[in-house]
This record gives C-alpha cells, sequence and structure tokens, in this order.
C-alpha cells in the first residue's frame, strides 16, 4: 500500500485497522513513537477500553493517559506494568496507539506511515 492509500484507510477505518493490515504480527509494543503532549491530559475513562480495565487502571490511580504512559515506558510487557491481564493490556496498547495517532496533524500522520512502511527496527515516530 502506498502512503495515500494508508491515510485515507487510517482516517476510515481507524489506525489499528490498518496497523492490523500491514503489520498483523508485529507486536505493538515493539512501536516506539512520540504521543503529542496534546492527549497526554487524556482521560483513561475516555480511551476505547473495558470497564473493567479502566476500573484496574484507575484503581493504580492511573486516571491520565500521561499516567499510563509513564507505566508503559518502564519496560516492553505491558501487562505486567500496568497489573492486568494480557488482553485486557493489548487492548490498552491499541486505544493509547489509536488515541495518539488520531491526535498528530496531518504531516505527522504521514511521517507515522512512511516510517511504518520503511523501517524494519519497529520505530514508528
Amino acid at each position: 500500500m502506498d502512503i495515500e492509500t494508508l491515510l485515507r484507510k487510517a482516517e476510515q477505518d481507524g489506525c489499528m485497522v490498518v496497523l492490523n493490515d500491514i503489520a498483523p504480527y508485529r507486536e505493538r509494543s515493539e512501536f516506539v513513537f512520540r504521543v503529542p503532549e496534546s492527549v497526554y491530559d487524556t482521560p483513561v475513562a475516555a480511551l476505547d477500553i473495558d470497564e473493567s480495565t479502566k476500573s484496574a487502571l484507575q484503581n493504580q490511580k492511573i486516571t491520565v493517559l500521561e499516567h499510563l504512559l509513564h507505566r508503559l515506558a518502564i519496560g516492553k510487557n505491558a501487562a505486567k506494568q500496568l497489573h492486568i491481564a494480557q488482553d485486557a493490556a493489548e487492548q490498552v496498547v491499541n486505544a493509547v496507539i489509536e488515541t495518539a495517532y488520531c491526535s498528530l496533524s496531518e504531516p505527522e500522520k504521514r511521517n507515522f506511515w512512511e516510517r511504518i512502511l520503511h523501517n524494519t527496527d519497529g520505530d514508528a515516530m
């Protein structure tokens, strides 16, 4: 797929749908990307994740995306860092990626897809 197609598809279907199409077996934790500071204050309650996962995070005082990002930055195993089940951790990581992607400018979105397509080291931004 070319960059224009990826941009259109991500706009239409969401970033994670496209990532799953072009890199289905790649661990999401392998992606290294800059999360715009504009989303740091996003409440965990606003993320598209299960209510039970939201409660588990909030019980750990993880109430905004910035707190979540600090925990995820500690190590590669999101479930271990967040003290939640593996499937819940995958859902959280996907929600963080989607939220961060949606806040990017058009040139940043283009850069995101260029790096996904051309870098083999997992560097996305």
